[in-house]
C-alpha cells in the first residue's frame, strides 16, 4: 500500500494541514486496506515528515485499539528516511515564511505546517517522548532510521535564492539506538533519499538488505508478542461477578478510568493502581463490571475479589486460585488443589506468586467494596487491603471503596451523581416504561444512582406514578424505604437505601461519637451547607439551654470541627462545598440521616437546630449581613 498526503502550504493549492489530522486519515485508510486482515503484519517505509505522521498514527492506534485493531500490534518494522525527530536545523522556519512573503499574498501562506520545523517544537517532542515510551515494551518494533550525507538547495523550495544546506542532520534523524534500532547513511540529498534509479545502487542495496530483514524477523516477533499474553491468559468469568443488567453511560468517570488502566498500560514499566471512591450507592461497582467488560481484550487475565471483609477477600483468592494455570503452581498449591477443603493462607500465596511471575504483567485484580477503614481497631472485619498486593511492581489493580483516603495507594477516581437525562434512564429502565412527570421523582433523589434504580424498580412492582412515589417520599419515607427493601436489587448486593449507609455510620460512630451525633443533628439541618460558625452558635446558646457535650467538644474550635468533618469525608458521607469553607450531603442520604435518632432524641435535637439557625441570623447593622443572611436562608 502507497499513501501519500498534499503537504503544500504555499501558493495556491496551500493547505492547512496538521500532523495529527494526516495520522487520523492514515488510520482509516489502512482500516479500510485490512479489514480482512487486521493481525497481518505491517511494515512502515516513510520520508521525512511522513516519519512524524505514522509515529503519531501508531500513538493513536496503540490508545484506541478497538478503533483501529491491529494497527499498533501488528507493527513490526518502521524505516525513516530524513525524519526530523528533533526538528530540521537546515530549514530555518524565519527564513522559510521570509521567502515565501515575498513570492507569494498572505492569504496563499499557511506557515502553521512550519512550527514542526523548530527544534524542540512541543508537539514534536511529545510525539517522539511518547514512541519511547514503547520502546520500553517487551518485542518492540525494529527501528531503521536513514540520514543524509549530500546537502540540499533549501532556498530553491521557496523563491529563487540558493542556500545549501543538510536538511536534517544525523542527530536529528536518528531515534536512540537501542537492540532494535538501527541507522543508517546515504549518499544523497535529504529529497532524493527514498528515489532509487537503480536496483544495483549501493544505497538502495543498503535499504533492501534492512527491508528483507525486517520482513523474516516479522513472523517470529509477532509470534513472541502473542505468547507473552497467550502463556498467561485465563478467560474472563463472570464469576463473583456483580449483575448489572441496566448500566447507563458515565463517559466521564469511564475515560478516567481508561485513561490509567488502558492508555498507559502498555508504555507503564510500574504497577497501576486506581480506587474508585464515592457515597455508598454512587455507581462504583456498576462502572467498574462495565469496564472490565468493554476491556477484557486488553488484559491476560482479568480477577473479581469481593473485598467487603477479610473473610470474604480470602475466600475470593480461593476462587482464584482454582482458575490459575496448573503449571504455574507450586507444590503446596498443587496438593491445594487435590483437597476437599482449601486453605485460604495457602490460596493467597499462590496468587500473589502467580501474579509477581515477571513476564506475567497484563493482569487486572479488581477489589470490589472495601469499605471497611482497617485503622478502625473496634471493627473485627476491617483489614488493611494493600497487603495483599503482590510483591512484583507489575500489572493493574482497581479499587472500589467509599474510603477516600484510599487515594494514597495510587491514582483516585471520584463517582458523583449522574446528570439528568442518565437518572431519567436509570428511573425509566428499572421502571420498564417511560415515566410521566418523571421530573417531580428526579429533584428528589438528585442523581444517585441507589436510589433510582430502586425507586424504579418500586414503580414497576406496584404500578405506582411518579407522583405517587413522590407523595410517599414526602410523606411517609421511612414506610416507602422499607417497602422498597422488598424488592432486592442484585446489582447493589441486596443493599437498599435503608441498609446501604449502615457500616459506614457505624465505624464512624466506633471512631466518634461526637462525628455521629452530628450526622443526626444535620439529618434536621439543611443538606445543602454545614459551616463552623452555625455550630460553634451553641456556645451563645449554652447560657440559656443546655448544651451536650459532644456538640460542644465539636463547637471547640475549627480543628475539632475539621476532625469530625474529615471522618465524615473519610466514609464519602460529606464533600465539601466548592468555593466556601462548608460541607454538604447528597439530599437521599440527608433524609436516612433524620431518621437515624429516635423520637426522643429528634425532640431534643430539633431544638438545638432551631435554636442554631436562630442564632445565626444576622442583625442589619452587621457589615456582611446580606452574605450571612443568604447562607442562612439559603
Amino acid at each position: 500500500m502507497r499513501y501519500g498526503y498534499q503537504s503544500q502550504w504555499f501558493g495556491e493549492g496551500a493547505m492547512r494541514q496538521k500532523a495529527s489530522t494526516v495520522a487520523q486519515r492514515l488510520l482509516l485508510a489502512l482500516r479500510r486496506k485490512r479489514k480482512e486482515y487486521p493481525n497481518r503484519p505491517l511494515l512502515f517505509i516513510a520520508h521525512c515528515f511522513g516519519g512524524l505522521v505514522v509515529l503519531k498514527a501508531l500513538l493513536d492506534a496503540q490508545q484506541n485499539e478497538s478503533e483501529w485493531p491491529g494497527i499498533f500490534a501488528s507493527t513490526t518494522g518502521l524505516i525513516f528516511f530524513g525524519t526530523p525527530f528533533r526538528g530540521a536545523e537546515g530549514m530555518s522556519q524565519v527564513e522559510m515564511l521570509a521567502a515565501a512573503q515575498r513570492e507569494y499574498q498572505q492569504d496563499e501562506i499557511q506557515p502553521e505546517v512550519l512550527k514542526i520545523l523548530e527544534p524542540g517544537n512541543e508537539f514534536l517532542q511529545e510525539v517522539v517522548d511518547q514512541f519511547g515510551r514503547t520502546r520500553r515494551l517487551a518485542n518492540k518494533t525494529q527501528v531503521a532510521c536513514f540520514y543524509e550525507l549530500k546537502p540540499s538547495n533549501v532556498g530553491r523550495i521557496v523563491g529563487k535564492t540558493d542556500r545549501t544546506r543538510v536538511v536534517v542532520s544525523e542527530s536529528s534523524g536518528c531515534l536512540d539506538l537501542s537492540d532494535a534500532a538501527s541507522k543508517y547513511s546515504l549518499s544523497r540529498t535529504h529529497f532524493d533519499m527514498n528515489k532509487f534509479e537503480d536496483a544495483q545502487e549501493e544505497d538502495f542495496e543498503t535499504v533492501a538488505e534492512v527491508v528483507q530483514s525486517m520482513v523474516e524477523a516479522s513472523p517470529e516477533l509477532l509470534w513472541a508478542r502473542s505468547q507473552c499474553i497467550s502463556k498467561h491468559k485465563i478467560d474472563f468469568s463472570l464469576r463473583g461477578v456483580p449483575v448489572v443488567s441496566q448500566f447507563v453511560a458515565r463517559d466521564a468517570e469511564m475515560q478516567a478510568l481508561e485513561k490509567v488502566l488502558v492508555d498507559t498500560a502498555p508504555t507503564t514499566t510500574s504497577r497501576n493502581v486506581v480506587i474508585v471512591h464515592g457515597l455508598g450507592g454512587i455507581g462504583k461497582t456498576q462502572l467498574v463490571v462495565k469496564f472490565a467488560r468493554e476491556h477484557q481484550g486488553r488484559f491476560s487475565a482479568i480477577f473479581w475479589l469481593d473485598g467487603s471483609s477479610e473473610a470474604s477477600l480470602k475466600q475470593s483468592f480461593v476462587s482464584m486460585a482454582q482458575r490459575l494455570p496448573q503449571g504455574k503452581l507450586t507444590a503446596d498449591g498443587v496438593q491445594m488443589r487435590s483437597q476437599a477443603t482449601v486453605e485460604a493462607e495457602v490460596a493467597v500465596r499462590e496468587c500473589q506468586q502467580w501474579l509477581s511471575i515477571p513476564t506475567n504483567s497484563r493482569w487486572l485484580l479488581i477489589i470490589d467494596n472495601v469499605d471497611r477503614d482497617h485503622q478502625d481497631r473496634d471493627d473485627s472485619q476491617a483489614y488493611d487491603v494493600k497487603a495483599y498486593f503482590p510483591d512484583a511492581d507489575h500489572g493493574s489493580i482497581l479499587i472500589t471503596s467509599r474510603l477516600a483516603s484510599l487515594q494514597r495507594l495510587g491514582s483516585g477516581v471520584k463517582v458523583g451523581t449522574v446528570a439528568t437525562e442518565q437518572a431519567r434512564a436509570i428511573l425509566e429502565n428499572n421502571a420498564g416504561r417511560v415515566v410521566e412527570d418523571a421530573d417531580v421523582v428526579l429533584e428528589l433523589l438528585h442523581g444517585l444512582p441507589l436510589a433510582l434504580t430502586q425507586a424504579g424498580s418500586y414503580m414497576r412492582e406496584t404500578n405506582a406514578s411518579a407522583t405517587t412515589y413522590a407523595k410517599h417520599y414526602s410523606q411517609t419515607w421511612e414506610r416507602l424505604m422499607e417497602s422498597e427493601a422488598r424488592f432486592p436489587l442484585e446489582e447493589y448486593g441486596d443493599r437498599s437505601v435503608l441498609t446501604t449507609w449502615t457500616i459506614s455510620y457505624g465505624q464512624v460512630q466506633r471512631q466518634s461519637k461526637e462525628a455521629a451525633w452530628l450526622l443526626k443533628l444535620w439529618g434536621l439541618l439543611d443538606n445543602g451547607e454545614l459551616w463552623y460558625e452555625l455550630v460553634a452558635a451553641c456556645n451563645d446558646l449554652a447560657a440559656e439551654t443546655d448544651v451536650p457535650t459532644w456538640l460542644r467538644e465539636v463547637a471547640e474550635d475549627e480543628l475539632a470541627f475539621d476532625q469530625a468533618i474529615r471522618l465524615l469525608t473519610r466514609y464519602s458521607l460529606v464533600d465539601g462545598k466548592e468555593g466556601t469553607e462548608g460541607h454538604s450531603m447528597h439530599s437521599v442520604l440527608h433524609r436516612w440521616c433524620g431518621h437515624l435518632a429516635d423520637e426522643e432524641e429528634q425532640d431534643e435535637l430539633g431544638c438545638l437546630a432551631v435554636g442554631l439557625v436562630a442564632s445565626n441570623v444576622p442583625s442589619k447593622s452587621d457589615a456582611q449581613f446580606w452574605k450571612k443572611r443568604r447562607r442562612v436562608m439559603a
